[in-house]
């Protein structure tokens, strides 16, 4: 395991080192170079698509992106002897992104942070100490079970289909289109969500 300055650093480090062709996803995270067709598949769930959880395949060398965990149910995910890596932060769960506290699991040794964290020690200790305080204090299903409710509050509102990710919702409204992954229109609720959240704080006040 190595610390990384979140998810996006880890996923520099590979994208740096990897020879392969990378296959992505239409309308996956964006900041991944890849093709229709690749090597080695980098893949997200729940997807960065549509915020929906998608099984793992199995039939070609998996890279696989967390970020949004913790921000759905929280669910057993069982790891193949497929995927080579795996990268997770707290940004989207617990909205900690300026903090850049990330996790990337190798199966085989990294070629420039294994000298680099491993054995230089080189790393943001501080974010990574407030990291080990979140596992070891904070429940990993309170930020869903919290916040669900409000999200299928807004989606009922706005004729939305809410996502798996708490944040997220999608629709196949044209007035949507300028948000289109793949085959459908992501948006992110997040302030809507905050807003209602606020005013449970206030009515309870």
């Amino acid at each position: 395991m190595y610390p990384v300055n979140g998810i996006t650093e880890g996923l520099n480090y590979w994208m740096w080192l990897e020879q392969r062709q990378i296959q992505i996803a239409d309308g996956d995270y964006q900041w991944v170079l890849g093709e229709e067709v690749g090597d080695v598949l980098y893949h997200t769930t729940p997807s960065s698509i549509d915020g929906n959880c998608k099984e793992i395949p199995i039939t070609m060398p998996v890279v696989l992106d967390l970020a949004y965990l913790l921000s759905s149910k929280p669910q057993k995910i069982t790891i193949p002897e497929n995927v080579e890596k795996v990268f997770f932060s707290f940004s989207k769960c617990f909205g900690l992104r300026n903090l850049r506290i990330g996790y990337y699991w190798s199966r085989y040794p990294d070629k420039r942070l294994q000298p680099l964290i491993k054995n230089a020690k080189y790393y943001n200790y501080y974010s990574m100490m407030l990291g080990e305080h979140l596992i070891q204090n904070v429940n990993p299903e309170i930020v869903f079970n919290t916040l669900r409710p409000l999200q299928i509050q807004v989606c009922e509102e706005l004729n939305l289909t809410p996502s798996d990710t708490i944040w997220l919702a999608t629709s196949t409204d044209p007035m949507y289109n300028k948000f289109k992954r793949g085959n459908t229109n992501r948006l992110c609720i997040a302030d809507l969500i905050k807003e209602k959240y606020d005013e449970t704080i206030q009515n309870r006040q």
